[in-house]
This record gives C-alpha cells, sequence and structure tokens, in this order.
C-alpha cells in the first residue's frame, strides 16, 4: 500500500513487484476470487462470509489478498471487530465462478454501505487507461473529478466524472495513461475543492477504480486507487485544512484577517467567511479590527490534514481576542436533522451562553470564546434561536423566523458587547 500527497511525489511504478504484490484470483477455477476493502469511517472491520471470517479486522485503506468464495454459497456479513453485532445484516453478492470481486465497504459511522465491484472488465490498450468512480464520501455530497496534468487550471479543465452520487458506480471513463493530478470538487463548482492531490500513476492497459471517502470533517476528501485483478491499493489522502473567518468584534467593527498570505475576511461584524484551503502545519496569521493590528492576539495553531477550523476574531481593537475552533461538518445520522452549536464571542460578558429553539434547550454553560457541542434539530421554516446568559435578564439575542433546512450544519455565532450583542445562524455546510 502507497500513499501520496501533493507536496511529496512518489513514483508509483503500479507495474512493479513491489506494488503489484499479487493477481487476483485463485487457483480453484469454482470460485469466485474475493477482497474486502474498508472505505469508511470505521477503525476496521471484519466480513464474515458463510459463518467464517473470510477478512478480520481490515483498517481503513488496507491491502488485503483476493481469496476463494463459492459463489453458491455466500452469505454476507459486516461487523466491527471490537464487536459481535453486525453493522450489516446478511447480504448476498451475486458473484460467478473464476471472476474477480471487491466488496467494498464504505461511510460514517452510524450508516455502513457495501458496494460490489465487478472486476472483470477488458483491458484498455497499452496507451489507456479506464477509471470509474465511486462516491461513497456520505457528508461531502455530490462530487465532480478532475484528472489533468500538473499546471492545469480548473477553470479550464473538463472534469472526468461530473456530479458523482453518493453511494453510485459510474460507468468506467478511458484516459490517456500517465501521471496526474486528481483533484475533487463540489459538484459543479471549480472553487469548492476538497481534495487536490498531485503526482498519481494510472498505468497502461489498466483497469481502476477511484474511490473516495470522507476525510474527518466530513467535507474534505481521500481517495483509494483500486486496480482490477491486483491486490495493490494507492492511498490519495487529503493534505490539506480548511479555515475560515470569524468577524464578532464590539460596535460592529470591521475584521480584517489573511492566512498564508491570502486574505480571507475584511468586513463589519458579526460576519463568517467561506472556508479556503490551507496547507497543514502552522499557518501565518494576520489580524486587524478597524484599522488596528491585532495579530498578537492569533495564536499558533497547528492544522491537521482533513479538518475544518473557524478562527473567531473578537473584542475590540483596543482588547482584542482570537480563538480556534475546530469544526464537525458530518452530517446528522438522521434525513431529517440539522445539526447547530453556539460560539459565545462577547468579550466583556464574563458569563456563559444557553440558546434554544422554542422551547427546547440545545446548550448550555457556554463560556466566552468557546463552541457547545453539536445539537440535532427537527427542520424547520419558521424556527425561533433564543440565546440567554445567567448574567443578563431578558434574552442576549433572539433570531425569529429562522429556516433550518434537514442535512446541514449549522453555527450560532453571538459576539458585540454585553450590552449590544449581534450575531446570526449561519450555515456551516
Amino acid at each position: 500500500m502507497q500513499q501520496i500527497n501533493r507536496r511529496r511525489w512518489i513514483t508509483l511504478a503500479l507495474s512493479s513487484p513491489v506494488v503489484l504484490a499479487g493477481c487476483g484470483g485463485g487457483t480453484d477455477t469454482s470460485k469466485a476470487h474475493v477482497r474486502f476493502i474498508n472505505a469508511s469511517s470505521y477503525d476496521a472491520l471484519t466480513l464474515e462470509v458463510d459463518g467464517d471470517d473470510l477478512f478480520s479486522s481490515v483498517a481503513y485503506g488496507d491491502e488485503t489478498k483476493y481469496k476463494d468464495v463459492d459463489p453458491g454459497d455466500c452469505d454476507s456479513t459486516i461487523s466491527r471487530s471490537s464487536s459481535a453485532t453486525a453493522l450489516i445484516s446478511t447480504f448476498t453478492p451475486d458473484l460467478s465462478e473464476d471472476d474477480d470481486y471487491t466488496i467494498l465497504a464504505w461511510g460514517p459511522v452510524g450508516d455502513l454501505g457495501w458496494q460490489l465491484l465487478d472486476e472483470n472488465t477488458s483491458d484498455p490498450d497499452d496507451d489507456k487507461t479506464k477509471v470509474r468512480v465511486f462516491n461513497g464520501a456520505t457528508d461531502a455530497g455530490e462530487l465532480d473529478v478532475y484528472v489533468t496534468a500538473e499546471d492545469d487550471t480548473l477553470s479550464d479543465s473538463v472534469a472526468m466524472q461530473s456530479a458523482a452520487a453518493v453511494g453510485t458506480l459510474n460507468d468506467f471513463v478511458t484516459i490517456d495513461k500517465g501521471t496526474w493530478r486528481v483533484r475533487v470538487t463540489a459538484a459543479g463548482s471549480k472553487t469548492d475543492v476538497r481534495l487536490d492531490v498531485s503526482g498519481v500513476v494510472f498505468g497502461g492497459g489498466n483497469v481502476y477504480t477511484l474511490t473516495l471517502a470522507a476525510a474527518s470533517s466530513g467535507v474534505l476528501v481521500n481517495a483509494m486507487l483500486l486496480r482490477e485483478e491486483k491486490q495493490a491499493l494507492t492511498r490519495i489522502d487529503v493534505t490539506d485544512a480548511r479555515v475560515r473567518i470569524a468577524g464578532a468584534a464590539a460596535a460592529n467593527a470591521t475584521v480584517t484577517a489573511t492566512v498564508d498570505g491570502t486574505e480571507l475576511l475584511s468586513s463589519g461584524s458579526p460576519v463568517v467567511s467561506d472556508y479556503a484551503l490551507v496547507d497543514v502545519g502552522t499557518p501565518t496569521v494576520t489580524a486587524a479590527i478597524g484599522t488596528t493590528d491585532v495579530s498578537s492576539a492569533v495564536a499558533s495553531q497547528a492544522l491537521e490534514a482533513g479538518v475544518d477550523y473557524t478562527l473567531v476574531i473578537y473584542g475590540s481593537a483596543a482588547s482584542p481576542v482570537a480563538v480556534w475552533v475546530e469544526d464537525d461538518n458530518t452530517l446528522s445520522s438522521s434525513s431529517s436533522k440539522a445539526k447547530i452549536r453556539l460560539i459565545n464571542a462577547i468579550s466583556d460578558l464574563g458569563s456563559t451562553l444557553a440558546l434554544k429553539l422554542g422551547s427546547s434547550p440545545l446548550a448550555s454553560g457556554v463560556a466566552v470564546g468557546a463552541a457547545s457541542s453539536y445539537a440535532e434539530v427537527s427542520a424547520t421554516t419558521s424556527g425561533t434561536l433564543t440565546v440567554t446568559s445567567p448574567a443578563l435578564s431578558g434574552s442576549v439575542l433572539t433570531l425569529s423566523e429562522q429556516i433550518i433546512e434537514a442535512g446541514k450544519v449549522y453555527t450560532v455565532l453571538v459576539g458585540g458587547a454585553s450590552g449590544a450583542a449581534d450575531g446570526g445562524l449561519v450555515e456551516d455546510h
């Protein structure tokens, strides 16, 4: 198994003996030849076939060898390796004698799925590659996949696969063999980039399935390149984080911020910028409230690959505060629910905040400079969000007639000053 990223190229010689450690299939032509790949958010999975553990404790991205399975007796279950309870109870894949298959486990914790990959496609010419896409990144939604030369811009490129829907195995596309740059974006967008990796080798005469899987934030994605009839698996992991700026300064002051030289925000408070891709590691951040440089208020933050962050800048030019908040943009496991949290950015309040939707409490005890955990709520077209504090009588902030859609993630950002709080409902994902 190999892992690549866009800043450190590794030659992926997919025809070498090291990578092609074995061919698909066994010697028993009366059997089907099956491997099991974990592309899910579960740490380790076990595939049981006909009452026996065929593959045990398979971690995300592990290579597995093909094993022989009786096509007529292949009732299967998938379970978490640390549990005796099946995550997917009995299913029967449609297998044929002496053919090769991958059983792919995919999806988030709590919503595991499986997909059978038939790996008996005719090979392309030696100067071509066949590729199909499977989108197993549940929380990322529909995605476009670009396979381009290193220096090609997305604005001038055509997607190899457009609008790859979650849980859908797409048709094969034939492309030139070569070493290409793989980029994945939100469907229909050339700026909302979810994965960007260079140095990916697509060997001539080979057939691949490019499997997409969610990174930890739920929005960025990882990928695996599976070659048919070979046990080789190439991991293509995201190497970036995402960062946005939330301005919540007192008196609606303008907050300006740059991250690694790119301006992400320059607008009056309260305001939240779009997310931007940022290299992992500790970024260089500059910040201002009004015309006053407040960069010294921003603590260093080591960014991890696949994670979303919000940098909240609040207080005043004279007393600035900045905090990093890690975001969880994974969706609710219920298709009828949304997720909401509260961020308390009222610097002079000296007290906690609470949040409710209608009469239902969502968060309490949220300290200044902190974010609550996420609460799941039912969708509504006219919800009233109320923020209160034990230090103040009445509400700190009331947001009426709010539209909260199922399948989305929200933040209620409250900033300003204790006597003049301001804020709003922000759609995160």
